[in-house]
């Protein structure tokens, strides 16, 4: 109904007398024929200067003035101009709908046909989920993603019928074309972020192809478009079957490559692909070489990280100067205590993910690894697929649980946490909560652990964190209770939306 007014058929009926009267109401007469667009009150006859001011009665008296006159049953007027007088009348009839248009006139009216349009295609794909799948959906951006994305196949898109000099992309063909054949660099750019911004699933295959293929390194050597497309695969993509597997090889590919950062955005979307399909339990099917590529990686940086430890820091070779065995031992405590504390500063200071200092070359140092992602990916997928975990995997992720890093230390518990279920490993994230334990930046981070790892009886401590927000803080719980499946009989369910009452 909306859409015909974007730019409705003028109409015309002779000439308009410019006679009014005060006391007898006249018949209207439908429209000023010089007008570029016309009025939907000028369609109905209604001429006052101060529109506001005309009353539903005189609406729908004007309408029903015209419609003894256009109707095709009671005179010889063609069926299209009763129809723009009928549609005229429903929307200036509508309070709401008048108020639009009042407002944004033709374009507003426009733009709730759009949302409306748009509206029934997300409720008719997903009107087959459940309430729960749905939370989900819109916690992890898939329902954006389906509002965007296109409902049938259309033709490819045609990049000559693009006028605009913008680099925003106005449809998602036009961004899918972008990220791969627009000559621009920082187009791509844009494009892919538009993609991982608004989570446009049909975007997946080109994706991979651009990041397979792309070529293009910053004057320092980074692959900033293959990072960007990497990070919007995390996003977009869907589980990994037998038959589909095109995203997780190219992803295990990417933890092949020179670039650091690159190597750090491949490891983070294997673990978001993992970690949201165990969510919205879809079952998937990771190809072993990518469990195989990412404990390279682990067993690679344990090697490195062990011959960094053997080295001393700089507080250390101070203590070689001092030989404590002959000096007084009030002395010797003094000095024990001094450099105990100095330990305990510079293992607090570390609060931060394993990222590397930038070199003059910008993809960090090829020893460098994204140790914590790297040990949440794998263990986002031995969990489902049990296959692929052996003794040997589980000896090296063990060794990070004394990693000086404590993102990376409790990525290691997560992991043991998912893999064995021990609670030990989750008590220790969970101890990470108290106040000034660790940043309040990493405990963010701790708290959307416990929930993906369903970890209810830290549910306490997620709510009572200090010095994280209440989102966070809800998110988490939420998640917990997706483990539980939301039984109500459950007492741990229980706790758990007691603690969430007591957030909101």
């Amino acid at each position: 109904m909306f859409a015909a007014f974007v730019h409705p058929i003028q109409i015309t009926r002779g000439p308009v007398s410019t006679h009014t009267c005060r006391k007898r109401y006249s018949a209207p007469r439908a429209v000023l024929p010089h007008e570029s667009q016309s009025s939907l009150y000028s369609i109905l006859g209604l001429r006052q200067s101060d529109l506001s001011t005309v009353t539903s009665a005189q609406i729908r008296r004007a309408y029903l003035e015209l419609a003894k006159e256009t109707h095709p049953d009671t005179s010889q007027a063609e069926a299209p101009i009763f129809d723009q007088i009928s549609k005229a009348y429903a929307i200036l009839s509508d309070p709401e709908l008048r108020s639009i248009y009042d407002e944004s006139g033709h374009e507003g009216l426009a733009a709730v046909a759009s949302i409306k349009h748009r509206a029934e295609q997300i409720r008719d794909r997903f009107s087959s989920m459940s309430g729960e799948q749905l939370d989900f959906l819109s916690d992890t951006g898939e329902l954006v993603g389906g509002l965007l994305s296109s409902a049938t196949d259309e033709d490819a898109f045609d990049p000559s019928s693009v006028s605009h000099e913008d680099a925003c992309p106005r449809s998602v063909e036009e961004a899918i074309w972008n990220i791969q054949f627009h000559p621009d660099r920082s187009v791509r750019y844009y494009g892919l972020w538009w993609i991982y911004k608004f989570k446009v699933k049909p975007a997946e295959a080109a994706l991979v192809n651009v990041l397979q293929t792309s070529n293009d390194q910053t004057s320092l050597g980074g692959f900033g478009i293959r990072r960007r497309a990497a990070l919007a695969l995390g996003a977009v993509a869907s589980a990994p079957t037998e038959a589909n597997q095109a995203a997780a090889v190219a992803l295990s590919d990417a933890l092949r490559s020179p670039d650091y950062f690159l190597r750090y955005r491949a490891a983070e979307a294997i673990a978001n692909i993992a970690q949201r399909c165990s969510l919205l339990r879809q079952q998937f099917s990771f190809p072993k070489s990518v469990t195989h590529q990412l404990k390279l990686l682990l067993l690679k940086g344990q090697k490195t990280l062990d011959a960094k430890a053997a080295a001393k820091s700089g507080f250390k070779q101070q203590e070689s100067l001092f030989d404590l065995e002959k000096l007084d031992p009030l002395v010797r405590e003094k000095l024990e205590a001094v450099f105990r504390e100095r330990r305990e500063n510079e293992k607090r200071s570390r609060r931060t993910t394993m990222t590397p200092q930038l070199g003059v070359d910008a993809v960090g140092s090829s020893s460098d690894e994204p140790y914590e992602w790297l040990l949440k990916a794998v263990s986002a997928i031995c969990a489902k697929q049990r296959s692929h975990l052996d003794d040997q995997l589980l000896e090296v992720i063990e060794s990070y649980t004394s990693n000086s890093v404590p993102l990376v230390r409790y990525a290691a518990h997560k992991a043991l946490y998912a893999l064995t279920g021990a609670d030990t490993h989750a008590e220790q994230i969970v101890r990470a909560l108290g106040y000034g334990v660790e940043h309040h930046y990493s405990q963010r981070v701790l708290i959307r652990d416990l929930g993906d790892l369903g970890y209810s009886k830290g549910a306490e401590a997620v709510a009572l964190c200090p010095m994280v927000e209440n989102s966070f803080k809800i998110l988490a719980l939420k998640n917990m209770l997706a483990k539980q499946k939301h039984d109500p009989s459950n007492r741990e369910v229980r706790n758990v939306l007691s603690h969430m009452d007591s957030l909101l």
